[in-house]
């Protein structure tokens, strides 16, 4: 028993690596830095420093306490987009079918008390799918190689508001819920590497945050998200043709500092946000068959920045309505040893936004546009060099290329 859960282990590691466990295929690490919501997105999705809607449970939970009476928010985001990668062989250079990933934010805040505002919101905070099909030597059929993870979050959250120093400060209790679907398969069925449905709740994570209005037209925010550990459960799975039982594997989401500035003159705005992933710590999971541990899985990512930058135009009597533009630049965080074809290229990547938005009495409405771009060639000696530490597991060298696709809506009722 214990050489089948060995192989059968081989052969999970070596399909997750690839794409399960693998960072997410919108974000280096596992974030998404295209997501919320659509007046966010068209200034590159900026707003650390001014949020002031469910929005904030996402970005900022201090931006609670500039809500009203009350305000409600729901957000489609739309991402649409292929990757180039190598997943089967050396420089395969093949790209993914098209995924249409669908994301969504709604939640509301209530105002209980002149200085003390509540809030709910639920949205994916990360999340990575891709299928590809190849064929390789000696197979019978090509392969379907398919991974889709997502991570949901439930955020309550509270913030606290001084009106007459322009001082707010929030937080959030974070519950975080992760599932991975992973199949890899000869499409004429008679051959299946694997197929697993892990799942995991983490209940212990939270959000902080400032923002501070010191004078009438700038403001500026600092926000911190904190680690969320989710360990992932299967009662049971097929690996390397065989049924096995207990296929486990931990997944962090890493901490993130936020800093953010915005200044406004007149029908005129500007903003800028930094913010800062500790993704160094997700260098090793391991995986677990049979409440055995298999093997150790190699990421070695680096510490990123994202700098988002934005600019919008007022118009109308009122500020009605908005024109925004946006730029976002990403840093590489993909480890070049270990690239990986359900992940962003091991590259800084660039996205452009533009959006648009109306405010008619309490009702507000925003669209936007974003697209984003990133490649990198891997060497087989960059590949060589992190084979000792993830011998079967890590794609091969290539062309890694993505190109992404984002369309946001968002509608807003606020109580003044």
């Amino acid at each position: 028993m214990r050489g089948l859960l060995r192989v059968a282990g081989w052969a999970l590691v070596g399909a997750l690596c690839c794409g399960g466990l693998a960072p997410a295929a919108h974000a280096g690490g596992y974030d998404i830095p295209v997501l919320y919501s659509a007046r966010n997105m068209g200034m590159g999705g900026t707003g650390v420093s001014t949020v002031s809607s469910a929005t904030a449970l996402f970005m900022n939970p201090a931006g609670l306490g500039n809500v009203g009476k009350a305000s409600l928010l729901g957000d489609l985001s739309f991402i649409t987009g292929k990757l180039k990668a190598s997943p089967g062989a050396p420089n395969q250079d093949i790209w993914s079918e098209r995924t249409n990933a669908p994301f969504f934010l709604v939640g509301g805040a209530y105002r209980v008390h002149p200085w003390f505002t509540v809030g709910l919101a639920v949205f994916p905070v990360a999340a990575a799918s891709g299928t590809y099909r190849y064929e390789l030597p000696g197979d019978s059929s090509p392969t379907f190689d398919k991974t889709r993870l997502t991570f949901i979050e439930i955020a309550p959250g509270v913030a606290m508001n001084i009106p007459a120093i322009g001082l707010s400060i929030g937080a959030s209790y974070r519950i975080t819920v992760v599932r991975l679907e992973r199949v890899t398969r000869l499409t004429d069925g008679s051959n299946t590497s694997l197929d697993a449905d892990l799942r995991g709740v983490n209940w212990a994570s939270f959000r902080l945050g400032l923002q501070w209005r010191f004078t009438d037209n700038v403001a500026i925010g600092i926000a911190y998200r904190h680690r969320a550990n989710t360990t992932l459960t299967s009662g049971s799975g097929t690996l390397a043709n065989t049924e096995v039982k207990d296929v486990s594997a931990r997944f962090k989401l890493p901490p993130r500092l936020s800093f953010g500035i915005r200044a406004d003159y007149a029908w005129f705005g500007a903003a800028v946000d930094l913010e800062y992933g500790v993704n160094h710590e997700n260098r090793v999971t391991t995986i677990r068959v049979g409440g055995n541990d298999v093997t150790d899985n190699v990421f070695a990512w680096e510490d990123q920045l994202t700098l988002r930058t934005g600019l919008e135009a007022r118009f109308l009597k009122h500020d009605r309505m908005a024109f925004r533009l946006g730029y976002i630049w990403d840093q590489k965080t993909t480890n070049r040893m270990f690239p990986t074809a359900f992940g962003t290229p091991p590259s800084s990547t660039h996205v452009g936004t533009v959006g648009l938005g109306y405010k008619q009495g309490p009702w507000e409405a925003n669209l936007a546009y974003a697209f984003r771009m990133g490649k990198a060639h891997v060497t087989e000696a960059e590949v060589a060099a992190g084979k000792p530490m993830c011998p079967l597991t890590c794609d091969e060298a290539g062309h890694y290329e993505m190109r992404l696709n984002g369309l946001y809506a968002d509608l807003s009722y606020d109580w003044r």
